[in-house]
């Protein structure tokens, strides 16, 4: 498993943008097809990636970019079930799967972001109560305000 950023997204800000979301509205983990193929694992389909430390959710992403047997996903948060008990961030967030504690790295000082094994399988569904579709971020649109009298000059 390795990990990264989105340029859409900056740490856990911005994910309640109706537009960001529409553009990208889950989390994808990046498969190289080969490997997919290997686990029943297709285009779009919800998986499972698993750890010796945690279990999450990504939605597959089938790509010759990735190495076989390697996966990419980055972190993520659902601010639609902000009040769940998970608040939002355990549902789908590649960060339940990698250490935070010590020993940390000695030459950059951090904990385990990258390199680690994990075990990817497809999921019958993906999580409850996420938000995939452009009309559901509706709610989070600007409403618009009284309009401005028109000034005749």
């Amino acid at each position: 498993m390795t990990n990264g950023r989105l340029p859409m997204y900056h740490h856990s800000t911005l994910r309640n943008i109706p537009y960001l979301r529409e553009i990208y509205p889950v989390p994808e983990v990046w498969i190289n097809p080969e490997t997919a193929a290997k686990y029943g694992i297709q285009q779009g389909d919800w998986t499972w990636i698993e750890s010796k430390r945690g279990k999450t959710q990504g939605k597959a992403r089938l790509t010759e970019g990735i190495n076989p047997g390697v996966l990419y996903m980055e972190r993520f948060w659902f601010p639609e079930k902000l009040s769940s008990d998970t608040h939002g961030w355990k549902e789908a967030n590649v960060n339940v799967l990698s250490k935070n504690t010590a020993p940390f790295n000695d030459m950059v000082g951090t904990y385990t972001l990258r390199g680690y094994q994990v075990r990817i399988s497809k999921a019958d569904k993906g999580p409850e109560g996420v938000w995939t579709k452009p009309e559901q971020f509706k709610v989070w649109m600007p409403s618009p305000s009284d309009n401005t009298p028109k000034i005749e000059g």
